[in-house]
């Protein structure tokens, strides 16, 4: 062999090409991490039961308003489908002092499904008593696995003011309302 020289090029780190790889190469590992954590959180969020509470219209006169007195809340699964429900009812005066729980079993809610958990107190006395309430949630998910929820509320929001608890759906009302068109003819 001859004289043979090897022709080196330097790099320097400030070159434009080095700098373009390394943001490139950045940039898709932080698009695959918001991407993995997206995907892992919409399949949390179709396994995953999401419970919420409704009033429920309670009437024991004809003559009352709807809306005014209520012995019953809905258990409401706005998520995907769970099965073997407790559902622990308590109230009390501040949410360390709850009486004990009166609990309640549903076999499954679908989605949009809703169980009527029937108490012995009406939720206006839980805002004039200012008392709490807790709805404790066990419950198995679309896979089977054990699923905790608390739903807590004090309706702090409403104590104190002529607010009154909604009637978020009552089955009643077409009847009330029947009734009054007739008394009224």
């Amino acid at each position: 062999m001859g004289n043979e020289t090897a022709i080196v090029r330097e790099v320097a780190w400030y070159d434009p090409l080095v700098l373009a790889t390394i943001a490139l190469a950045i940039g898709t590992f932080v698009m695959a991490f918001f991407t993995w954590r997206v995907l892992t959180e919409t399949k949390k969020a179709r396994t995953e039961p999401i419970f919420a509470l409704e009033p429920a219209g309670y009437l024991t006169d004809l003559n009352e308003v709807p809306g005014e007195k209520f012995l019953q809340l809905h258990l409401v699964n706005h998520g995907a489908p769970a099965t073997d429900i407790k559902a622990e009812c308590a109230w009390g005066n501040t949410e360390n002092t709850l009486e004990a729980p009166r609990t309640f079993y549903i076999l499954s809610l679908a989605k949009d499904g809703y169980a009527a958990l029937y108490l012995d107190l009406h939720l206006n006395k839980i805002t004039s008593q200012k008392l709490h309430i807790r709805v404790k949630i066990n419950c198995k998910d679309v896979a089977g696995k054990p699923c905790e929820k608390i739903i807590t509320n004090g309706l702090d929001k409403i104590r104190g003011t002529s607010i009154k608890i909604a009637s978020q759906y009552s089955y009643w009302q077409r009847v009330i309302d029947a009734l009054n068109k007739i008394a009224q003819k």
